[in-house]
């Protein structure tokens, strides 16, 4: 669910968007609604917003400050402008702001339950790049880290794990640990290979936001059922 930040100074408009536009069913969470640009500063200082729908015309601080400040906290935010005015001025500078669309009142739903729905595929597709160059950075490092303990890693290497990869950072020196599965009970009870790799797999996944929660930052996978750890200095036992 993509959290979603509503402001309108009209309180119908406000309450009409709130209860007539299917957020959920669209993946959105509505975190808050609020009538002016101050109350929603504070929404978006408590919170990550990932879309933002406004008015354009609203007193003390208009739409078009309030997304400008937005965008300095963060800098992707998706932006839907509602207003009533069809000044050329207000939409020109909803368009300096890269706002993703321009709903006119009185508002059709549908037009933005549309602008909502791209803007969902859009952040979903944002999300899974996010993924896939996790995934590719965390091979990456997998095989960079495997290199320098089997005494196989270059100058170069070396550099790439220290200046992209944070080994420059640790609190040395290090203490090196393996966790290794016992697979005694599936060599006397032997499970079919795709299954044992399977179940590898998902031990690996699952026990690395442990690690990470224990301040375990560096892992390397060094076979299929073995795991290499780089506990750094101060760390407690």
């Amino acid at each position: 669910m993509y959290k979603t930040l509503i402001v309108d100074d009209e309180i119908l408009d406000l309450e009409g968007m709130r209860t007539f536009i299917p957020w959920t069913e669209l993946g959105l969470e509505v975190v808050d609604a609020v009538n002016n640009g101050f109350e929603a500063m504070n929404a978006l200082d408590r919170e990550a917003i990932d879309v933002l729908v406004t008015d354009v015309h609203m007193p003390s601080m208009s739409g078009l400050e309030l997304v400008k400040r937005a965008k300095e906290l963060y800098g992707d935010i998706k932006v839907i402008f509602v207003s009533g005015y069809q000044d050329f001025n207000y939409v020109k500078q909803a368009i300096s702001l890269n706002a993703y669309s321009y709903v006119l009142k009185p508002m059709d739903d549908s037009e933005l339950i549309d602008a909502l729905r791209k803007i969902v595929l859009e952040l979903d597709g944002e999300r899974q790049r996010e993924k896939t160059e996790q995934a590719y950075r965390m091979i990456a490092k997998n095989e960079y880290l495997l290199q320098l303990l089997e005494g196989g890693a270059t100058n170069e290497t070396s550099n790439i794990l220290l200046e992209h990869y944070g080994l420059k950072n640790v609190n040395w020196p290090a203490r090196a640990a393996t966790i290794e599965i016992d697979d005694l009970s599936w060599k006397l009870d032997p499970l079919p290979e795709h299954l044992k790799q399977e179940w590898f797999n998902r031990f690996y996944e699952s026990a690395l936001p442990m690690f990470e929660a224990e301040g375990i930052h560096h892992v390397c996978r060094t076979s299929k059922q073995r795991i290499f750890l780089l506990i750094e200095s101060g760390m407690q036992d």
